[in-house]
Order: C-alpha cells, then structure tokens, then sequence
C-alpha cells in the first residue's frame, strides 16, 4: 500500500483483535526499509507537530500523512514549507484544510522542511512523518515514524547514544507552547526558551547522549543519520513517563537486531531479558542524570522476545540495520508476566502494590456520568456520545450471584430545542422493591412509586435514602449505590467495587477494562453508539422516540472549536490558574472540555450550555471533595436561589430540612457543595426555604407539604391532607368523581377523566356544541363559549369568553379574540397580536406556564394551546378558530355557546334563562358578557348559489372537493372524521367569500387537524396554486410536523407539547421556535421568573425594575423607571410615568430644553456653551460646546461641530464624520477609550455616544440633534443653555454672571463662545414664520404628526418621553426648509433615538419609500442594532460596548463593522490601548519620534522615527505628521492635478476640465475629443468612475434615447440619470424646471448632502454640480454635455472613453466602422433600462411605441402597477419575483394593442398568480387597473370543469 504525491487516498488499514496485541509497520523496497510502532486508537489525539529530517539533496521529499479512524475528521494544517495542491501553489505559513472521511488518508510532500507543520483536527487522526530519500552520510533511504499527538508528550526525555555511529545524529525538540528547555551534554545543563510550535535541532553522538526537560509538555524525535552500510532511520523517543516495567520486543528477520535499554541508574541492574537477570548487560551512566544507558546486540532474530522490571518502569528502543537498509521501533509495553497481579488476586474491590506486592484495598468506587448532550463515561473510563431520546438502562445488576442486590437505573433522554443532541430529561432507579423517578425541573422532588413526595426521605427500613444535595438529588441505598441527578442534564452513578464485572447497560461492565464496555446484552460488542444504545433501551418506557439524531448528527468544525476553546469560554475548565486549577489533579478536565466544546458548538454558542458544561466538572470535583473557586461570576453563570437563601460556593451537603430523620447518620456535614444556604431558622423544603413551622408531615415513608393533598394508597379509596395542627396525615375514604378512573398519567396515580368533550368554533362563524348541535352565529360583542355553571365540589371553576370581529367592511365575522379565566388568571389571544398572548393584561411570548403546571400554554402546529391540570384545552389559531376539550367530569356542568354537555343536543341552545330558543342570535344575545362599540348579534347569512356551488365541488373535486375525494389526501380519515359536515361548511364559505381562497382553506385546514388529532395520516393536499401557506423566514410548511421540542423554551424548562402530528410551519435546520419566530440557537430568548423574552427585548418584572434579554440567554436588570418611580402596563405594555425630563436637549433649527424642562428657541447660528460645571469642588469639571451651522435662507441651521472638554481632554465630533473623533486635535477612529476608561467614545447606530466614567453622557446625531445627561450630584452646579439643573425651571435663563437674563434671545447671546462671529436671530426674510394652514397640514400623521399619533410607531414613547418638544422643532424645521423630506425624516430619526437611548422599544417608522435608510455594502437596516457589540472592537471586549440598541445599519453575517463599514472578521484592525487603528494603517507618535503600524493579529509595532531637516512634528487635519516646509513638495497629487497654495493651505486641484457630449442625431464627443454617431435608443452609460483609486468619489451618467417623428435611423436624449453619493437624480424630457430624486419629482434648486450636489436651473438647462467638479448639464429636449474634472485621468469609462487624453483608443477603429460602433456601445447598455422597443441597432422594420404613449402606459393606472413600491399592490412581491420583466412585457403588449385592457388585466393577473405562487402577498391591484373580477350573483352553472356566472358581472 504506496501513497504518492500531494493527494487524498483511501489507503488505510484497520487491525481489530479481541486480544492485545502490539502493531508494528514495516516497508521495505531495494535498498530502502522504513519502520515505526503502530500506536493503538486510543492513543491517537487531536493535535500533532511534525518532524522531517533535513537534507542538502533536492531529489527526495519531505513528507507526512494524516490518516482518519472510523470518524471523519475535518483536519487543519499549518504547512512550515512551500507546497503545491490541486494545481496551486502554497506559501510557507498557509493553512490547508481538509476533510477526511473514514479510514482515508491525506498525504503531503515538499522538498521544503516541514518541520514544525502544526495538525489539528475535530476527530482523533494518526500523523506518520517521513522522507522519501533522505541521505546525510550514506546512501539516500526512505524514513517514516508514527508521530505522538501533543496529549501524549512528556516533560523528561533520555536519547541514548548509537555506539555505530560515528559521526553525528541529530534530536529534534519540539514545543506546543512557549517554554524553556533545559538539557544536558555531560554533566552540564543549559537552559533555553523555546517559543510555540518552535522545533530545536541537537548533535547527538557515541560520547554525547542528550537529557532533556522542560516545565512543559515537549517531543524528541531521533534520527539516526546513517552510518556505512547503516542507512538512516526516524525513531519517537519516548518520554519518562510513559516508561514501562514490561515490554514486547519485536525484531526483524535478516538484520543485526538491537535493543537499546534507559533505566535508572540504581535499578538498572535489575532489569531482565525473557524474564532472566542478564549480568553482561554493560550500563553506562548518562552524565549529569540519575539514568544509564545500555545496548544489547541479538545473536540471532528474536533471541530476546521480552524485557522487565519488577518495580521500576524503563525505556525501551530496537533498532535493526542490514546491508544498505535500517529500520528502529519504540519498545511495546505489555502486561508484566512477574506474578503475582492484582488480576490474579480477583480483589473484590480495589488493588495497589504496596511494598512491590499486589494487595486488595477496601471501597474503591467507580462512577459513570451521563452529562450534557449527552456525553457518557462507563465506569471503566471509556467515553462517548449518544443522541437517542428513549429510555435507556445506565446500569443494572446482569450477576446471577444471589447474595447481590438487584438494581437498575435508566434515563430518558429528550430534545431541547435542538434536534441533533438530546439530554437527560428523567432518571429511573429500581431497588428494594421501590421505583424512584426524577424528573428535570421538578427540584426538591421525586416520584415514590407514582406518588410525589418531598425530600429526604428513608425508605425500606432505611435501606434506601433520598435526599437534596447541593443543586442534586442524591439516592444512596446500603449497598453504597449512589445515584445523583442535578434535575437538568447531569447523572452520576456510583458503584463499590463489591459489583466488578457484575453489571451491565450503558455504563459498562465495571471490570476495570474499559475496551468491553460496549457490551450488549447478547454478549456481542457493539459497534457503534448507537447499536448500544439500542440494545440497552427500556422497551416499555419508550414510545415516540428516536436512538440517533433527527437527521445528519452535528459535528463541530475546528475552527469553531477553537473559538470556544478560549480561556473566556470553555478553556476555563482547563485554565492553570483558573477557577478548576484545583480540581485537575483530582479529575481530568480534557474530557470535560471535549465535551464543553462540542455542546457549545452544537448549540451556536448559547452561553446557557457553558454554564452547563462548567457545572458539570464543578459538582464532579466537589463531589470528589475538591473545592472549586468561584466560577460562576468568571463565566457570566449567575444562580438564582429562592427567598430566604443565599449563595455560596461551598455550602454543607446536609442542610436542615424537615425531615431531618431520614438523612443519613454518616452524611459529612463538612462537606463542601454549591449551594443556596437558606438563612438562620429556615429550613430546606422542595427546593425552597421555608421557616421550621410550616413543614409538612410524613405518610409511610413519603414527606408532604402542609396543607397538600394525596392519595394515600394505590386505588385511589383513601384521600388524605396534611394536618397543620397536628403535622400528620389525616385521611379519610373517597373514590373518583363520576367520569373519572384511577391510573397512572405521566407518572402519577391519580383520578383522571375519562373521556373528553370537544367544542368548536370557526369560518364564519360556524359553532359546533359539545353534545354535537350545529348553528351560525354572527354577533360582534364578547360572548362566553363555555364556562362553569353549576358548581360542584372539587371542580376548577373557568370561563372562554370570545370576540367577533370583521375585516374589510365584510357582511361576515369570524372569532377575532379569545379570553380564558381560569386560576385567577385573564389569558387573552387575538388576531391583533399573533403570535403572542396576554397574560393578566401583560403581554409575552410563547411558551409560558403558571402555578407548577396548573396552566401550560405554547404553539401547537398554526395554534395557540392553553392547557390545565384538571384537563381542559382551548386552542385558538389567530385566525378565527377556536376548540375547546373538557374532560368528562364536567359533563352537565357548563354553558354558553358550547351548550350544556350532557349528552343531548336537542337542549344545546338553552339561554342564560335556562330557555331553549332555535334563534342564534336570541341565544348568542343571552350569553353576551361585554357591550363593544358598535357590536350586535346579526342574522345569519346564506348564500343563494349554495346547491350549486355544492354540485360543482362534488363533481369536479375542485376546491372544497378535495376532502371527499376517496383516493385523495383525506381518503384514510373518512372513516374517522365527519367529512360530509367539513364538506358542507366548507362550500358554504367559498359561496360565501367566493373571490377569497383562504375561506376554503381554514375550513380543510380544519379538516386535517381534526384528522390528525384521530391519529390518521393526511396527505400533501396544499400545493403551490392552492391554499399555499407562506412561512415565515427560516422556517418552511410540513403537513405532519413534529417539532415541538425545537423551540427556545425546551431549553430552560420542560415544555408541554403535543406529541402529535400537526400541519404547520416548521424551522428550518439549525433554527428553533423563540416566541412566533424561528431563530439560531444563539439567539434564544430568556428565561426569567416564568416568562420568556426575545433577544434585546426590554422589559419590566416589577414596578421599579427594568430589564433586558441579551444575546446568550442572560439578562441585565437595573431600576425601571427614572427617578425610581413606578411604572403600569398600559395596552399590554409595561410603561413608565412621564416624567419631567433629565437631559438637555438642542434639537433642529432652533430648538432647546433645559435639564429642568424648560424649553426655549434661539435661532443664532452661532457658537454656544452648552452646559459646564460653573460651582461646586466635588464635582468632576466638564463643558459641552455646539457650534451651528450658519445660517442660509430658508434652510435648517444644525450643528456643525460638538465638542466637550474633560479630564484635559478636548473631543471634537463633526457633522457628517462618522467614525471619528478628534482628541486634542488629532483624528482617533472610533471607538476611542480615553484617560485609561474614563472617557469612552462609540459610533451608536447613526450618531455618536460619549460617555464618562461619572455619569456625563453626551449623544450627538452627527446632523442636528445633541442631548447631554448628567447625574443627579450635578445639581446646582451646571451653568449655560442647559440651565442650572436645580429643579426649577423659572430660574434657569441665567446669565455668565448670576443675573436673570431678560429673553431666550439675550440668554443665548450671553452664552456664545467669542471664537466665532455670528448673528443672535435670524431675519424674517432669511427664518419666514410658519402659518397656522401650513401647520394644520404638517400636523398630520403623513409628517411631524407621525411624532404623536396614539397608535403610531411612536406611541410606546409617549409616556416616558413627551413627544410635543419634537413636534414643535418638527414644525418649525419642515416649514422653513419647504416641506423638504429628509428635514421632516431628520426631525422624526431625533425622536426615534431618544426613545431608543431610553430602553423603549418603538415600532418600525421606516419604509422603502418613506425615510428609508440607505446602508453601506455588506449590511442592512435594523431597527434595533448595537454596532459595538458587532464591532471589531467587540470581537475584543464587548463590555466595553453601550448596552443599548439603535437603529442603523447592522453587518450582514460574517462581518463586523470597523467604524466605517462592514469587513470580514479577519478584516478587523488593531484595538491597542483604547485607541482603534485600520489594517496596515501607520500613524506618528512621540512627538513624531516613533512611527507605529498595526499588523492585523499582532497588534501595533512600533519603530524609531524623524523628521528631515526640512519638515516639521505638526498636527494637519486631525494627524501628526511630518510637514515639510514647502507645503507642496509633502502633497501628493494624482496625474493631471498641480498644487494650489492658498491662504496657506494647500489642495490638489485639476490641471484641466474635459467636456463630453450628446447631442442632436445624437452626435457623440468623447472627453479626448473623438466624435463619433451612434443611434441606440436603449439607455446607456455615459461616464462613470472606473479604476482603482478609492479616494476619488464614485459617480455615474446614463443617458435614455428615443425617437421623435417616427423616423427610426435619427434617435436623441430623452433622458439623463445621475447616481452619485447614494443619490439618483433624474432629468426627463420637457420636464422643465424639476428633475426627480430618488424618484420624487422635486422642484429645482434641489441641495443634497449638504451641499456636496446641487441641482439648479441655468438658463434653458438643468444643470447638477458635485463638489468634486462633476457638471452634468441638459436642455430638457436633446443636449447633454458632461465636464469632469482631469482628477479622473484614466479612471472613467463609457460612451465618453476613458479620459487618457488619446482619442486614438476611446471607439473601435475611431468609430469608422458602423458595426464595430454598435457592438462596443451595446456593451455599455443599462442592464436595468424596462423598455422593451429600445434597440442598438435598427434595421428594416422595428416596433416603435412613441414617448408619449410609453408614458401613459407605463404609468401607475396602466403597467407602472407592476413596478410600484409605495402603496403598490404588488410592493411585498418585488423582491419574490422581479418585476422588470413583466413591466416590459406589459407595456410592449399594451402599447403594440393601443392599450386594450384585456391585454392589461392578463399581464397583471399573470404577474399576481406567480406573486402568489411564491408565497408572496398581493395586494387589491384589480381596482385601480379597473380589472374586474366575475363575481358569483344570482346563479352558478357547470361548464367544463369551472364555474360560469351568471349575472351581474
């Protein structure tokens, strides 16, 4: 078997034994032998450095394979060498990454050393290194060794020297990690540091062996260089401690075989050859150690077969030379032969070697673990992953010896969201006659033999013991049995040694040999995981279940691995000087970070799993008597423990309880657990802390709580309550209640129903009665469904209510809200919040569970389900269904519109009167609860085509036939479920709603849960045309869905669920159930005090406390409301009190409030103080400083700069520059953490955070918006705009020096900086006061209105934060700037970031067409993004990062924003010192004497530095830099710019401005001065910037042809679009004075982006100018000219050349060939232009529809439909199916058929039926195209297979 080349193979070999054998390799051709020991799998690991010998010689390859196990292994390697692969060659330092199936091979050579290649791999691999010739002093031969996996290094090695050799041989050293070697030639030793990964050479010679050491693990690899006839060999030294006392010596047919022996000095004599002391052995000692070394030569093959010692381990080598060839194995240790052996002595329990003699030691204790996903270890050692989710036997007694216990404990595994692992969900242990159940999440209690008891408690006779300790319920039995389950994911079974070999399942066999563990019980090994875990599952105790993972199982890519392999992550386990440090000699924590790793990779991260992981290993060393450090703080783990109780990490195991005679008499109550440690005079009950008075009482054996009820034996006769007097039970007889029998449910005896009643209500609005009567009811109030009327003695009295609503003015109601009281409990579910549900007025998420699973309420398919414990079930499916099951115990009892339930339907319309009435609406009125504005109870209402429409489905299976069909989806379930009545209803709704397809829908919707729920299997009936059910994202339809574990709730908590099949929306892989939502795992929602909340979502569980749930699944709580007040739930809401405002506010043009509320105008566009500290020592000094934009006519002055001063620093912020802050002049990027952390600055969603570490908290919008906060300690204390923060407004216009100034406008004058001059007011010609028409108009919710709408994305707000200081800047601002959108989308962002800085979570605002937020590549809008927390600097500490959300634009996956943009991860810069630095970006520093550059993975590296004599250190625009004194000669400019010198400053500007023109015919002129013709009339690209140089701003012109006249060879400009800085400027035809923005037609002039385009009229013309010199200019009919600035020299591209100042190159052969002309012109064309008559080239006779009729036709009431984005009917498709090619299609067909509406209508149903084929929403498009639709009227014929209506069409 030969390996060739750099390649993949599937050469390996396994060899499998069922005795212990040892493996050697040995390959041999002429003249050339390799050989090396084969290590056995367990052995192999994850990680491994390779050796390969060096050489002068360029012919042979250094080499190495990494070969895979029965397990693919996704490997990494990090090559030393240059090599090539696939084509392609690989620089020293490239990382190759490759999987590897089972049992296949990855080989790779180079002629580069590859010494020093680090391999790492997801599963264990073998690593052999080698060379293909390798010659040093002898013929060239092939070497190969099977390399050690770094977990098998050692610290200590010994390399004994080759007495034939002599010359040199070499020992390679390799360390894993930074350390310091230390090694001895002689008697002296030196020391040396070794870096990670480095490989050290050392001469190894006859005189010389080498002794080496290091604090570290390390690997020596020897290689015998060759000798004469001796060729060379590769040879593993083995380190000391891997030395062992008996070895298997192997050697080779026809060579001089010799064996090399190390052994300490003192012992070395007594070492024996085939078990015999040999005193011609001659040892030498190895100078400056304590060990010798000796050689022993073999007189013929396999003369010495074994080598030992009876006491101390030694070191082994065989080494074999023949003619020309040479081969060298590690020694094999064996099991030594010396008797006598523990194995001999068949100790019953544990076995040492006490003074070199075997000897059998009492209680040795083996445990089993099963943890986490979950991960097993036997008793033997063995570990391993099982993903089953049934019932499986752990471990039992499998001995037939009578004098042994029988036992079993088994676990039942279950999903937890996530269906690739499973987890322990209950434990199972069987002894003494007694059955124990403990099941997750019911802490402090167990199941007796289906009875709940609390804990401890003694039982048969005290031979069995529960009881609480720490976090776990522990089982003891007087065998020494030990079962200990934390009630989650984490089972420890103990066994003394008494059961050795005498018990089997999951856990093994016990014997001490872990290599049968996977014994089945047929006495076969199992091969795999699974197989063993189907032999071991408990057949009766599992149902529904699966023994693998839905679908493919997950594994963990190593890169992944490596991410939580960190020392913040699951690294912590093995951190040396970590929390575990203590525990690692005690408990091997590698399996535990496996394990750690593997669970969190599986789960995307979610932090809840590493708290998991971290618990395991800290309960297993506490249990081994380790104490463990605080943890939980490091890992952001906090537990919560009940009232009464604090936490501690090391707690006594043996609490007070109130059953403190059941503890064991031996419980250590010195021993150390995590705990919650109830305080002084309370003891420990059910996992809570209750005073010692209110304990329960003890029934036969079993602890209950006072007051509780139970049943007190097994048929249910004697019923029994804990007396609070007299602390025991009193019992007395009883028996079940009429409809009730004794059984066991879920575990628990008891009375239980037996049967159940059902009761629905759907479409429009069909009721079906319990005792099975049927009617219509259409009233809109609130009715009750169902409740309980006669009350009866141990039923649980409750109340459905339900509400009619209608939709779209239609005849017809359905159920739009449900309410169920039960409990004390009002739990409402309506249409208007689907998804959700509100509780007691409140409103959550799914899932959510009351009073210890009195009330359970999730997502069963489409449908809410709200259970009971006494068995009633309501369900209501958002839409307009509702069922409602009560268990037969409440037969005769109820009312309502369900009727009475006792068992005769013709009573079922009996009024609140107890009348029987046959009028629904007289019945309905009877059972009205709540008035509704406008409500009433209606007539039912028919539909007159009803027979016919039934006949037409029954014939021809369309529509509502489908139900009936016999052979068709629902064939099977006919038999079960009424389908003639589904049928009926059915019909009647289509009838009904005849132009409406969901009404046929819901009805066999219903149809197949009906179906399902009697457990038939249903067909596919949906399909893409009918009935299709859209999905929401990640998630996709399954008519039999079975994933009601994969939700976010499974894994905090057991969800109840229906286990059924159900038609539904499932998540897609990978994603799980958070609320309505399907999410990543890592974005689960939280789990706090019984509710459960989304990812970011704030939210308040008392009055004065505000929380949020972060990525992770933990919270962050802090006080709710300012000022500590306390909030209400408003409409489902928590919300605060308004509350007068504690910031200062500058906003808009003009607009300010105080700290103490007083709001003020100044119109000065002028410098202002606005806030500093004026008195006060204690207080931290500040100022904050605005400078305003000046002041332009009619324009909206903001603020042009910010800037504070604090702690000696001053910080600028400058409108428009994002990114950036200046600190004392010079340019940080952002973030910038200032003064060791005192100051922090961040980029935060669209604007700018400062913050301070006193409570200074500066917000700036980088636009016109600034609010300053400060603590409370401030009071008094502040001066300027701001006031003086004292709490009383009337005092607040104070001037500099003390006095009241007269008016705001003296006020703001006082406080202007004297550093700019200004004017104090604007004039009325310049600021013209608004009028009350134009503020009646701008009040309304289409502009600043929006701010106040009560039910507008802003309502949340208003309570906290009064809208009105907004409304009026709003106001002001967008009536001086004219109604200018982005002043009104400005002023609306303002509010929109004050809600959100104050945690409230408002509703989206934004849309494509209004306001919408244009963001960079690689991202997208988000109303609710921290790009902190998703920042390069994040990656690095996210605690640094606000904890609030913003609007703004969020990184697509994979990036991260770097304060400008979105990079890759591995894009990120430098984060060094608080100060952020780009990839490769250089700066100046020490006064320019040090010149830093950040390398992107090391940080900044810094370098001496100066200045020429001829520069200067000076800070320019923001950077220190060397000026030179000529300012020119340091400026760079581009080709074709010069340097201008003015005012000293200097800037590069064109050397020339080049004209490109269209004009006429058109003619065409490029900007190099070649003209050209060209008679395209499609749209084309005329200019744009092309090339490299990202400085330069990027920009485009296209200009649309068409024809006038009707003569085709002439065309002209029709059209001009200019797309530049995010803008889209449109100059039509004859639209004189406008051009469109954006697509808004505008007015000119037009400004944008403050300035840097403007758009205006010159003349006859429209002219648009950049700020970069770009000048775009058309007469509205046929001349475009183009000036672009010579900046752009060879960096454009068009129709207008490339601007190199050739002519010769810009068209084809100078545009003299025609067809050349047009084919490059052709390439120029706009792939977006949807005009289907343009051409290139006319010839003969073309379609031609003229401009004017385009217009009409492409219009909004013609084909513009299609396209439509703002209130188009098809907007929510366009991104489902692109609309260009059915607008195209539209206008030439309706065009070329002079705009027949028959041709309209088919192009628009066709693009709607494709919309609503792909799931998309269409809106009503038929009314304003005028497409009717036939409607059914007054009869309904059958022709052909369809309906034909007659009528009134």
């Amino acid at each position: 078997m030969e390996l060739a080349g750099t390649w993949l193979s599937d050469k390996a070999i396994l060899i499998e034994a069922n005795k212990e054998v040892s493996v050697v390799a040995f390959s041999s051709k002429s003249y050339t032998v390799g050989g090396t020991t084969v290590l056995p799998v367990e052995k192999l690991g994850n990680e491994y450095y390779v050796v390969t010998p060096e050489d002068a010689r360029e012919e042979g390859l250094k080499e190495f394979v990494v070969v895979a196990g029965k397990t693919s292994a996704t490997v990494a390697i990090k090559v030393k060498g240059k090599f090539r692969y696939k084509e392609r060659t690989y620089s020293p330092g490239s990382t190759l990454r490759i999987l590897l199936s089972p049992y296949h091979s990855f080989q790779l050579q180079s002629s580069d050393d590859l010494s020093g290649t680090k391999i790492t791999s997801d599963n264990p691999v073998a690593v052999f290194s080698g060379h293909t010739c390798v010659k040093i002093h002898t013929g060239c031969d092939y070497v190969v060794e099977q390399l050690l996996p770094v977990a098998e290094w050692g610290r200590t090695y010994v390399v004994p020297p080759n007495p034939s050799q002599s010359n040199s041989d070499f020992a390679y050293v390799v360390a894993a990690q930074k350390t310091a070697i230390t090694y001895n030639r002689g008697d002296v030793a030196t020391t040396e540091d070794m870096a990670a990964g480095e490989v050290r050479k050392f001469e190894v010679n006859q005189r010389s062996p080498l002794y080496v050491s290091a604090p570290a693990a390390i690997q020596v690899v020897y290689f015998f260089t060759g000798a004469y006839k001796q060729d060379p060999l590769l040879l593993n030294i083995p380190p000391i401690s891997t030395y062992c006392t008996s070895y298997r010596v192997i050697s080779v047919d026809g060579y001089q075989n010799h064996v090399v022996l190390v052994a300490h000095s003192a012992d070395a004599s007594a070492t024996t050859l085939n078990q015999k002391t040999d005193r011609t052995i001659s040892w030498q000692a190895i100078p400056g150690t304590d060990f010798s070394w000796a050689m022993v030569t073999m007189r013929k093959p396999a003369e010495i077969q074994s080598a030992e010692h009876q006491r101390t381990p030694f070191g082994l080598l065989v080494i074999g030379f023949q003619s020309y060839a040479g081969y060298g194995f590690t020694g094999l240790c064996a099991t030594p032969s010396a008797p006598p052996s523990c194995e001999d002595l068949g100790c019953q329990e544990r076995c040492e070697v006490v003074d070199g003699q075997p000897t059998c030691i009492q209680g040795i204790i083996s445990t089993c673990w099963a943890t986490g996903e979950p991960h097993y270890k036997t008793f033997d050692g063995k570990t391993f992953d099982f993903m089953g989710t049934c019932t499986y036997t752990l471990t039992k007694t499998c001995d037939l010896d009578p004098t042994l216990p029988v036992f079993s404990v088994e676990a039942k595994n279950e999903h937890r969201g996530n269906p690739k692992v499973s987890y322990v969900g209950s434990v199972t242990v069987r002894v003494y006659d007694v059955t124990i159940v403990v099941v997750r999440a019911e802490d402090g209690i167990v199941r007796v033999n289906n009875h709940r008891s609390r804990l401890p408690i003694s039982l048969a006779d005290g031979k069995l013991r529960l009881q609480q300790k720490g976090r776990s319920v522990l089982v003891q039995t007087d065998f020494k049995l030990e079962v200990l389950y934390n009630w989650d994911d984490h089972v420890v079974v103990k066994l003394p040694g008494t059961f050795s070999g005498k018990v089997c399942g999951m856990c093994g066999n016990n014997n001490g040999d872990p290599r049968d563990d996977s014994l089945m019980p047929d006495g076969n090994l199992a091969q795999d995981a699974v197989e063993l875990g189907q032999a071991w599952k408990v057949a009766s105790e599992s149902h529904r279940c699966l023994d693998t993972c839905s679908g493919a199982c997950g594994r963990c890519p190593w890169d992944k691995a490596a991410k939580y392999k960190v020392e913040t992550s699951c690294g912590l386990l093995t951190q040396r000087l970590g929390p575990f440090e203590r525990c690692h000699a005690t408990i091997d924590p590698d399996v535990y970070l496996k394990n750690c790793v593997y669970d969190l990779c599986l789960n995307d991260g979610l932090h809840l799993m590493l708290c998991q992981a971290l618990k395991a290993y800290a309960d297993d060393c506490q249990e081994e008597g380790v104490t463990v450090a605080d943890w939980r703080t490091l890992a952001r783990c906090p537990l919560s423990c009940p009232e009464n109780s604090n936490y501690t990490t090391c707690g006594p195991a043996c609490p007070t309880t109130c059953n403190d005679a059941a503890v064991p008499t031996n419980c250590d109550a010195s021993t150390c657990v995590e705990t919650c440690q109830c305080h002084q005079g309370f003891v420990l009950d059910a996992n809570k802390c209750i005073p010692q008075a209110e304990c329960g009482c003890v029934f036969e054996g079993l602890l209950h709580g006072l007051h509780e009820e139970f049943w007190g034996d097994t048929t249910c006769t004697q019923r029994c309550v804990c007396d609070a007097e007299s602390r025991r039970a009193v019992c007395r007889r009883a028996t079940c209640r009429d409809g009730e029998e004794c059984r066991v449910e879920e575990g628990i005896q008891g009375c239980y129903p037996k049967s159940y009643g059902t009761c629905a209500a759907a479409g429009a609005t069909y009721y079906e009665t319990f005792d099975g009567g049927k009617f219509t009811f259409q009233g809109t109030c609130m009715y009750q469904l169902v409740g309980l009327c006669k009350e009866n003695q141990g039923l649980v009295d409750f109340q459905v209510l339900v509400q009619n609503g209608r939709h779209n003015d239609e005849l017809l109601a359905s159920i739009a809200r449900v309410m169920v009281k039960v409990y004390e409990k009002t739990i409402g579910i309506s249409q208007e919040h689907a998804g959700k549900i509100m509780i007691d007025d409140q409103l959550v998420n799914l899932p959510y569970q009351y009073g210890n699973g009195k009330i359970s309420i999730y997502r069963g398919g489409q449908d809410a389900v709200i259970e009971t414990d006494f068995g009633l079930t309501v369900t209501y499916d958002w839409q307009g269904q509702v069922t409602v099951s009560a268990p037969s115990t409440y037969a005769n009892t109820l009312c309502g519109l369900c009727g009475n339930y006792n068992g005769d339907v013709g009573d079922e319309m009996m009024m609140k009167n107890g009348q029987v009435t046959s009028n629904p609406d007289t019945f309905g009125l009877s059972w009205k609860v709540t008035d509704i504005p406008g409500c009433a109870e209606l007539s039912q209402v028919e539909c007159p085509a009803m027979m016919a429409a039934l006949q037409h489905h029954k014939v021809f299976k369309a529509g509502c036939g489908v139900i009936l069909q016999a052979n068709g989806p629902f064939g099977g379930c006919h038999d079960h479920v009424d389908a003639e009545r589904y049928f009926q209803n059915c019909v009647r709704d289509f009838c009904l709603f005849s132009d409406q397809e969901d009404a046929m829908c819901l009805v066999i919707a219903r149809y197949t849960t009906a179906c399902q729920a009697a457990g038939v299997t249903v067909g596919t009936w949906r399909t893409d045309d009918f009935c299709s059910l859209s999905c929401p994202p990640n998630s996709h339809y399954e008519i039999c869905s079975q994933g009601c574990s994969q939700t976010c709730g499974a894994i905090y908590t057991p969800m109840k669920c229906l286990e059924r099949c159900r038609e539904g929306c499932a998540c897609n892989e990978g994603f799980v159930l958070s609320g309505h939502k399907c999410v990543p795992l890592s974005k689960c929602q939280c789990f706090h005090e019984g509710f459960y909340y989304k990812v970011d979502e704030t939210f308040f569980p008392t009055k004065q406390e505000k929380c949020q749930c972060q990525v992770g699944g933990t919270v962050s709580c802090q006080k709710s409301c300012p000022g500590g007040g306390e909030g209400e739930v408003i409409d489902g809401v928590f919300q605060c009190p308004p509350a007068t405002l504690k910031a200062c506010v500058a906003t808009g043009d003009r607009n300010y409030v105080s700290f103490d509320g007083m709001a003020f105008n100044i119109s000065g566009a002028c410098s202002y103080t606005l806030t500093k500290t004026c008195a006060g020592d204690n207080v931290q000094p500040f100022v904050v400083k605005i400078e305003k934009v000046a002041r332009q006519k009619k324009k909206v002055s903001g603020i042009r700069a910010l800037s504070v001063e604090v702690y000696g620093l001053t910080l600028t912020l400058t409108r428009g520059k994002r990114g950036a802050v200046t600190v004392d002049s010079i340019s940080h990027h952002l973030p910038a953490i200032l003064s060791k952390g005192r100051v922090q600055v961040h980029q935060h969603g669209m604007g700018v955070l400062l913050q301070t570490d006193f409570g200074l908290v500066v917000r700036y919008d980088l636009l016109h918006h600034v609010t300053v906060t400060v603590p409370q300690s401030y009071q008094g204390h502040l001066c300027g705009l701001c006031g003086n923060y004292n709490g009383q407004r009337n005092d607040d216009f104070l001037l500099p020096n003390g006095q009241r100034a007269p008016n705001a406008l003296a006020f703001g004058s006082a406080w202007k900086t004297p550093d700019v001059s200004c004017s104090d007011d604007c004039p009325k010609d310049d600021c013209p006061v608004c009028t009350e028409k134009k503020k009646e108009v701008l009040q309304k919710p289409n502009y600043c209105g929006l701010l106040t709408a009560p039910k507008g994305p802003f309502a949340s707000c208003h309570p906290l934060i009064n809208p009105t200081l907004y409304l009026q800047a709003c106001l002001h601002d967008l009536c001086l700037a004219g109604g200018d959108t982005r002043v009104l989308c400005q002023s609306l962002q303002s509010y929109a970031t004050a809600c959100q800085d104050a945690g409230i979570a408002i509703e989206a605002w934004r849309t494509p067409s209004f306001c919408p937020l244009k963001c960079p590549t690689k991202s997208n809008y988000s109303l609710c993004t921290n790009l902190c927390v998703n920042s390069c600097t994040g990656l690095v500490d996210a605690s640094i990062c606000p904890k609030t959300c913003v609007e703004g634009c969020q990184c697509d996956e994979g990036f991260v924003f770097d304060g400008y943009g979105c990079v890759p991860k591995d894009g990120c810069g430098c984060f060094v010192d608080g100060r952020y630095y780009k990839p490769h970006e250089s700066v100046l520093k020490d006064k320019c004497q040090q010149r830093c550059t950040c390398v992107p993975g090391k940080g900044l590296t810094c370098n001496g530095h100066s200045c020429t004599d001829d520069e200067s250190c000076e800070i320019r625009d923001g950077v220190l830099g060397c000026v030179n004194q000529n300012p020119c000669k340091a400026l760079r400019c581009r080709p074709k710019e010069r340097c201008k010198l003015k005012d000293g400053q200097t800037k590069c500007v064109p050397s020339l401005v080049a004209t490109c023109w269209a004009w006429g015919d058109p003619h065409y002129h490029t900007f190099d001065g070649l003209d050209f013709d060209f008679q395209g009339t499609c749209t084309y690209t005329m200019a744009e910037s092309c090339g490299n140089d990202t400085s330069l701003v990027p920009f485009k012109v296209e200009a649309k042809n068409d024809i006038r006249g009707g003569v085709k060879s002439v065309s002209y400009v029709s059209l001009v679009n200019i797309k530049v800085y995010g803008h889209h400027v449109s100059i039509h035809r004859r639209e004189v004075g406008k051009v469109r923005v954006n697509g808004v037609v505008t007015l000119l002039p037009v400004t944008l982006d403050d300035g840097k385009v403007q758009v205006f009229q010159s003349g006859l013309s429209a002219v648009l100018e950049t700020d970069f010199g770009l000048r775009v200019t058309y007469d509205w009919i046929w001349r475009l000219l183009i000036d672009l600035p010579s900046s752009y020299y060879k960096h454009t591209c068009g129709l207008c050349g490339n601007f190199n100042l050739k002519a010769e190159d810009d068209v084809p052969q100078s545009g003299a060939d025609l067809a050349a002309v047009v084919a490059w012109a052709e390439g120029w064309k706009v792939p977006e232009d949807d005009d289907p008559f343009c051409w290139d080239y006319c010839e003969g006779t073309c379609p031609v529809c003229e401009e004017e009729k385009k217009e009409l036709y492409g219009g909004n009431q013609y084909c513009g439909l299609i396209k439509k984005t703002f209130q188009g009917p098809f907007k929510a498709c366009h991104d489902v199916v692109k609309p260009q090619d059915f607008y195209r299609n539209c206008l030439y067909d309706v065009c070329m058929s002079d705009g027949a509406k028959q041709i309209l209508c088919q192009v628009l149903e066709a693009y709607a039926a494709t919309c609503k084929k792909r799931g998309a929403v269409v809106h009503d498009w038929r009314t304003p195209s005028g497409c009717r639709k036939q409607r059914v009227s007054s009869s309904v014929d059958v022709v052909g297979g369809f309906l034909e209506k007659k009528g009134n069409v």
